[in-house]
Formats: C-alpha cells, sequence, structure tokens
C-alpha cells in the first residue's frame, strides 16, 4: 500500500501562483508577508516574489541578490 502525506494539490502540475527560476541548483521557499514567497538557492540566491492573493498567475520578482560567487573551474 502506498501512502501519500500530501494532498494531491502538492503532487499536481497546476499550481495558484507561479515563478519560473532560471538557475539549476536545489531551493528552500517561505511565504513571507503581504502575499509574498522568499526563495533562497544552495548557490546563495535569494529572490522575494510578489503573488496575487484573488488571481493567482504568474508572481513578480521584487529582489534578486545572489550571496556567493561561484567560481568556474576549467578543464
Amino acid at each position: 500500500m502506498n501512502f501519500c502525506v500530501l494532498p494531491k494539490y502538492f503532487s499536481s502540475e497546476w499550481s495558484f501562483a507561479r515563478f519560473h527560476l532560471p538557475e539549476p541548483t536545489q531551493y528552500m521557499s517561505a511565504f513571507g508577508s503581504q502575499n509574498t514567497v522568499i526563495i533562497v538557492g544552495m548557490n546563495g540566491s535569494f529572490y522575494r516574489c510578489a503573488f496575487d492573493p484573488v488571481n493567482g498567475g504568474e508572481m513578480i520578482q521584487h529582489e534578486y541578490v545572489r550571496f556567493l560567487k561561484t567560481e568556474l573551474k576549467s578543464g
């Protein structure tokens, strides 16, 4: 038997609000104040985005900061 702890919404490809991240890394996210979402990447990236609580859709990026500088190693 397979049990799913999360509601079906979390396994759906559809969502209320969306933000597409350009960098291929792992992220953690949390809800902030005033309809915002905070997204922190393992590569030192930080995003603060806002969503429309009535209509949803694509979130608007309000802030982006890169706290770590990654160095490219040549072969």
